[in-house]
């Protein structure tokens, strides 16, 4: 029997996305982040579940706008290819829709890597 998608979220995935993120934003708390995201709730959590829960940790330990968010992320995701890097676009779905214009630009890199 195939492995769930949700099973992809594995801690590697976690800790390679970490530290990406850490090398455009030094101050990145890689641990804080793992922490977070496999909370007493990870097991239970099915894959669109697991995709928000990084992108809203994503925005907890990012610390800052929108905008500045994204010009991490945009970076960062250029390294990662494949479905399972939604939660990027998953980012922009939260707390995007008030910045059309940034929103759109990230939408059409991540798009590249993943799918929006």
């Amino acid at each position: 029997m195939a492995e769930p998608l949700k099973d992809l979220y594995n801690k590697e995935l976690i800790r390679n996305l970490a530290s990406e993120i850490k090398s455009h934003r030094p101050g990145f708390d890689v641990r804080g982040f793992e922490r977070t995201v496999f909370d007493a709730d990870w097991k239970r959590k099915e894959l669109k579940e697991r995709m928000a829960t990084i992108s809203t940790n994503l925005h907890k330990h990012l610390k800052g706008t929108y905008t500045e968010v994204i010009e991490v992320l945009i970076p960062a995701s250029s390294r990662f290819n494949g479905f399972e890097y939604m939660f990027f676009p998953g980012y922009v779905e939260l707390y995007g829709l008030d910045y059309f214009e940034e929103s759109v630009r990230a939408l059409e890199h991540f798009t590249r890597h993943s799918s929006s």
